[in-house]
């Protein structure tokens, strides 16, 4: 014996309602929290080899313990067998930079940029994977409340961590689009979109080389107004 189930008019009206509801709220809660990145700034000429060749001769020559404190590159195949653990996928970029070095030990002080620690791949891909089993794990109240405040976060992977939450990120959903790799300040919700992984490299690279970045016993400082002024040409900005 089968059983038919007919939904009348208004089942069939609520359940629309609360489809477009649910695209709707996606679509206010990304564009309020997470931004598209808009009109891209210029892609720097240099491809990602000269411009991870050009950011390593620049902290050599102005922060050589920040390049000494760095970890051994990863092989092609410890970066694979990362991204297919993880269920993750880095760009060509990214996987240069990994290949060029694998961030810092946790317990070393040294600053990639100021305020940022460069996080090793595996480590950055644990806690990635490690919020987004937490949230799953949440009930139901809590899960929505971090759907849509928080949701687009669970992608992100953190390349440079200013340990308080912020800092630049890799976003793979966007790996085919400019602005993957990006800043964010949350308090203020400020993002800043670079349209190639080179673009930052080179950006980082000028403030080492014209003293907008300085280092010093421990740590390195930065000229925020310069900074300001410098960072226009290689990124673009949204929020703050």
């Amino acid at each position: 014996m089968s059983v038919q189930i007919r939904m009348g008019p208004t089942l069939t009206v609520l359940l629309v309602v609360l489809v477009l509801g649910g695209f709707t709220l996606r679509y206010l809660q990304r564009a309020f929290f997470y931004p598209a990145p808009g009109p891209m700034s210029e892609i720097v000429p240099e491809e990602i080899g000269r411009a991870i060749a050009r950011f390593e001769a620049a902290i050599s020559a102005h922060a050589p313990g920040v390049l000494s404190s760095l970890q051994p590159g990863l092989s092609d195949a410890e970066i694979a067998s990362i991204e297919s653990r993880y269920r993750l996928r880095l760009t060509d970029e990214l996987r240069a930079f990994y290949r060029w070095r694998n961030g810092s030990a946790a317990e070393v002080t040294a600053e990639l940029v100021p305020g940022h620690r460069f996080v090793p791949l595996e480590e950055a891909a644990i806690t990635r994977a490690a919020l987004r089993q937490q949230v799953s794990e949440q009930p139901f109240v809590q899960r929505l409340a971090y759907y849509v405040f928080a949701g687009h976060r669970t992608h992100w992977l953190t390349v440079l961590d200013d340990l308080c939450g912020d800092g630049y990120f890799y976003d793979p959903a966007r790996r085919r689009k400019g602005g993957s790799f990006f800043y964010h300040f949350a308090e203020i919700r400020e993002y800043a979109f670079f349209p190639s992984f080179a673009n930052f490299l080179v950006g980082a690279a000028e403030c080492y080389e014209i003293g907008i970045y300085r280092t010093g016993a421990s740590r390195t400082s930065e000229d925020y107004e310069r900074s300001a002024e410098l960072w226009v040409r290689y990124a673009s900005s949204r929020g703050g």
